[in-house]
């Protein structure tokens, strides 16, 4: 897998600035902290780092602020709990968490009467569980459907997570409002030049097996298409719009 960085300044040339290359088996989250060390290292450093959902979590967005100072950007992944397909049931989403004070409002204004950090068996991640008295709830009887509430990595011998439910909340806010998204509009390029990368290029195929000759191919191949691009540029060439299938098309016609 060749993880690709490139600028995206509406203003300037687009160029390929740090080619990465992984085993399929690597989660892109697990890339990004390498790829911006190159960055940094190379004196290419973003203000901005525009990425698709899987390269986001909690941790990295926490990371991001204090190491590098570089902010991540991108869609957070759903919330994929059984509460948000049940009916009654309850979401993290509708409580409001006091990480300090250790405490839980619900939307009626009732506060938790319980906290309990709870280690996850089986290798997974530890928790935190609240708990409401019935009595402050009335019509709820059914425990079950409230939810355990906390972060990955909220375990009490750690610092409290509440900088990654902050950064987790703060993401999904910029995602969803408006200035979000015309942020992350400007991340449609990379799309693009994979798309190039792959028919013209030869992206998708390698001579070699292993990973130290692959990278070296893939780095020749980003090289090569940044030649491509800036001959494009000082050509005058306009970028090419974003294309609509034909079903689209057809679409649109009726």
């Amino acid at each position: 897998m060749v993880h690709l960085t490139e600028t995206c300044d509406l203003t300037h040339l687009y160029l390929i600035t740090q080619v990465y290359t992984t085993t399929a088996t690597i989660h892109e989250a697990r890339c990004i902290a390498p790829i911006q060390q190159a960055l940094v290292d190379k004196g290419r450093s973003p203000h901005t780092h525009l990425v698709d959902a899987g390269y986001v979590d909690a941790e990295l967005l926490v990371h991001n602020q204090k190491v590098n100072g570089i902010q991540l950007r991108g869609p957070t992944r759903p919330d994929s709990s059984w509460q948000t397909k049940t009916g009654g049931a309850f979401s993290v989403d509708q409580f409001e968490i006091d990480w300090e004070q250790q405490q839980v409002g619900c939307s009626r204004g009732r506060h938790s009467v319980g906290w309990y950090p709870r280690p996850r068996s089986a290798g997974g991640s530890p928790y935190i569980q609240v708990r409401f008295s019935l009595k402050d709830l009335p019509g709820l009887q059914n425990t079950g459907a409230m939810h355990p509430l906390g972060e990955p990595g909220a375990n009490p011998q750690t610092p409290p997570p509440a900088p990654k439910a902050g950064r987790l909340s703060e993401s999904r806010q910029w995602y969803e409002s408006e200035a979000g998204r015309r942020e992350y509009h400007h991340r449609a390029g990379i799309n693009g030049m994979i798309s190039q990368g792959m028919p013209a290029f030869g992206l998708r195929k390698t001579r070699c097996r292993g990973l130290a000759k692959p990278h070296l191919q893939q780095m020749a191949t980003a090289t090569a298409m940044n030649i491509d691009r800036i001959f494009v540029w000082y050509e005058g060439v306009p970028r090419a719009e974003t294309g609509t299938s034909r079903l689209a098309t057809l679409a649109a016609a009726h």
